[in-house]
């Protein structure tokens, strides 16, 4: 049983840390899509 609440905190955590950093990149003004892999250099060179 303490395995399962070790799980549950473990990925809540998880889900709040990236959550966290959602808001953080919406609050900078940064696009925030859903990861897809791209290439950072073209990223870049768009800006």
């Amino acid at each position: 049983m303490e395995t399962l609440w070790a799980a549950i905190v473990l990925v809540g955590c998880s889900v709040t840390t990236y959550l966290t950093v959602l808001v953080v990149r919406c609050a900078r003004g940064e696009k925030v899509e859903l990861p897809v892999p791209t290439n950072p250099d073209l990223d870049r060179s768009r800006r």
